[in-house]
């Protein structure tokens, strides 16, 4: 009983500490299609932030590297955490990937924002731009 519109739901349990990548990024920013002003306003709930990416490129197959960089209150970069994501023949065609990130993840307290970016080799690495998340 597969959902054609499944959204992969990522928990602490699928990241992993990676170093940030300093490439410009050039493709399209992902998007957080449910939040007004890109704002999370944090609750203690185990709530889900719906994250989408599109890039015209997609192909099936292609392994996603997605980022999530916190950035602490005084603007520094904190824990940069991955997942990897390989594109369905589905998600290629519609040219549209959507992930939930649990609101466990963050802390407004110590990270009041967060910059999420995926990294795709297509013909060599390429990095989107950042969304950038601020918590509440």
């Amino acid at each position: 009983m597969t959902s054609k519109h499944h959204h992969r739901r990522i928990t602490r349990a699928d990241l992993k500490e990676t170093v940030p990548t300093t490439q410009a990024g050039t493709l399209p920013a992902p998007v957080a299609p449910d939040l007004s002003d890109n704002t999370i306003y944090f609750t203690q709930d185990d709530k889900f932030v719906t994250i989408t990416i599109s890039y015209p490129q997609m192909a099936a197959a292609q392994e996603l590297d997605q980022h999530l960089q916190f950035i602490r209150t005084d603007g520094s970069k904190a824990n940069n955490w991955t997942f990897t994501h390989t594109l369905s023949a589905e998600e290629a065609q519609a040219k549209k990937v959507t992930w939930e990130v649990s609101m466990s993840l963050f802390h407004p307290e110590n990270y009041p924002r967060v910059d999420i970016y995926y990294v795709v080799t297509i013909t060599k690495k390429e990095t989107s731009k950042s969304l950038e998340l601020k918590i509440k």
